[in-house]
């Protein structure tokens, strides 16, 4: 990762993270009946 700024980096990886999660939390939703917050992802419970 050498010349890359670390937010660019963070940004990139939490990105990531964060569609992986919200997609975990679609699913879990699905099954649950429950709704989902885009904003927190997988958090939501």
């Amino acid at each position: 990762m050498i010349g890359l700024p670390d937010d660019f980096v963070h940004a990139t990886f939490t990105r990531a993270s964060h569609e992986r999660g919200t997609q975990r939390a679609e699913r879990c939703a699905r099954d649950t009946g429950g709704s989902i917050d885009h904003r927190t992802g997988s958090r939501l419970r």
